[in-house]
């Protein structure tokens, strides 16, 4: 009954798309981050007084979502779960082609913007994806978490905590570093800290095993900081070699003249096919050492080779890391994961603020 409410309801998504979220991902909220080094992540979030915060009802909570009239169960369809950096969690209207080319369903839940609480967004976001699955047939290996900016450092979190339940990561305009780097118009400055830096080589395995991690960005993706400017695009640049550095795969979009803006349907779909399938028509290639508008500087390219993005790198073995484990996991159905905490930018202050988990049920 509830899939046939659901989809009717989807009918209207094209001209309403507010739909009321009807699935928890766990029945508590400290289920949300159990295993897998979540235990990290909600310290960053605020640790037990965060779980506070997730006591919400979840039907208070509303998305945009999609379901393409081609949808059919059994077919493969997969999810694409975002996180918006303001209230709205609507597409752009050139993704609805590139859901139908991708066969995946869009969910983006409203009211968790910037401004709310990091362990809320993380769990409304979880939330979502338990209400597609809820209603539709969805492949497990076909779930994509991505986000704008804000949201995009929220989604990279989750693609960095929960890898057993999320395929892959698309991140939108928002520089993510694990390491200090100064950005060129911020002389003095120091960003990178507190983001994803905090997991050892126990949780670098987690995520070493396949888990693709695709940027979005362009020359334009610049903010405003009172009298100063940060650049996305230069911090994804110089953080870049990070990633490679520690044998994560993870590659640019890099779209001329792209502003501080979700992704062109055009790169949107690029980065998908790379994430899911590791697939690369080399469209829109990282310009490391071209010269770049102003108020940029070069960025020289990273010393370290990106990792070969179908090689699932070295097996994780999670009996041999039992801290690790999902629940899932522990009942023996084999499943390798391959994957994060973070600070939060706020431009207008110029602040860095810091912002896993039962398998859902099916």
């Amino acid at each position: 009954m509830l899939s046939l409410l659901l989809s009717a309801a989807v009918s209207l998504a094209f001209e309403e798309p507010d739909f009321e979220l009807t699935t928890r991902y766990a029945d508590d909220p400290a289920d949300y981050f159990d295993g897998l080094h979540r235990d990290q992540l909600l310290d960053l979030v605020g640790g037990n007084s965060a779980l506070d915060d997730m006591d919400y009802e979840v039907g208070d909570f509303q998305a945009a979502i999609i379901v393409p009239d081609e949808y059919e169960a059994g077919a493969g369809w997969g999810v694409y779960v975002h996180i918006a950096a303001s209230g709205g969690g609507g597409p752009r209207d050139d993704w609805r082609e590139v859901l139908v080319e991708h066969k995946l369903i869009y969910i983006g839940p409203h009211g968790v913007g910037n401004g709310t609480d990091s362990a809320v967004r993380i769990g409304v976001a979880l939330d979502s994806l338990a209400t597609v699955e809820d209603g539709w047939d969805i492949d497990p290996d076909r779930r994509i978490i991505g986000g704008f900016s804000g949201g995009a450092a929220i989604a990279t979190m989750i693609g960095a905590h929960y890898p057993d339940v999320f395929h892959g990561t698309v991140d939108m305009c928002r520089a993510i570093m694990w390491e200090e780097h100064e950005i060129s118009t911020m002389p003095g400055s120091a960003f990178g800290d507190g983001e994803v830096n905090h997991l050892d080589d126990k949780g670098l395995k987690s995520i070493q095993n396949g888990h693709r991690f695709a940027f979005v960005s362009g020359d334009e993706d610049i903010l405003p900081v009172g009298d100063q400017q940060f650049s996305n695009y230069e911090g994804i640049l110089k953080g870049m070699g990070d990633w490679w550095d520690r044998d994560i795969r993870t590659r640019l979009w890099d779209v001329p003249g792209l502003k501080h803006e979700k992704a062109p349907g055009d790169a949107f779909s690029a980065a998908l096919d790379w994430v899911l399938t590791c697939a690369d028509d080399g469209s829109y290639p990282a310009r490391f050492d071209s010269d770049h508008a102003p108020p940029l500087t070069p960025v020289e390219t990273p010393e370290a080779s990106a990792p070969e993005p179908c090689d699932p790198g070295d097996p994780w073995d999670p009996s041999a890391d039992p801290d690790s484990l999902t629940e899932e996991d522990e009942k023996g159905c084999g499943c390798e994961s391959t994957g994060g905490p973070m600070w939060l930018f706020v431009p207008l202050m110029l602040l860095l603020r810091r912002q896993g988990a039962r398998p859902i049920r099916r």
